[in-house]
């Protein structure tokens, strides 16, 4: 809850200079951090549908490798993230 309420706070340049460092944390061994930058990465889909979109190149194969992590709960938060940036992304064709 907490990650959702700092990440609403967030504007669009706010997401773009966060972002980085979001990707990299999926980079670290401990789960927690895992599926805390998985985490982010679902609320940032509410509070800047538009600058996500731009990142999802970089986003998707990201949780895509989330699912084959060994922890069972970071593979969840992968799914829960992926769905929740499904559902705000508007595809106009």
């Amino acid at each position: 809850k907490t990650v959702g309420l700092i990440m609403a706070k967030l504007s669009g340049h706010g997401v773009k200079l966060v972002m980085p460092a979001v990707l990299e944390a999926f980079n670290e061994p401990e789960w927690r951090t895992k599926q805390a930058s998985i985490h982010m990465l679902g609320s940032m889909s509410h509070c800047a549908p538009k600058q996500l979109a731009s990142c999802l190149p970089k986003v998707v194969p990201k949780l895509t490798e989330a699912f084959s992590d060994t922890h069972p709960k970071v593979k969840k938060s992968a799914q829960d993230a992926l769905e929740e940036i499904c559902t705000v992304i508007k595809n106009p064709e």
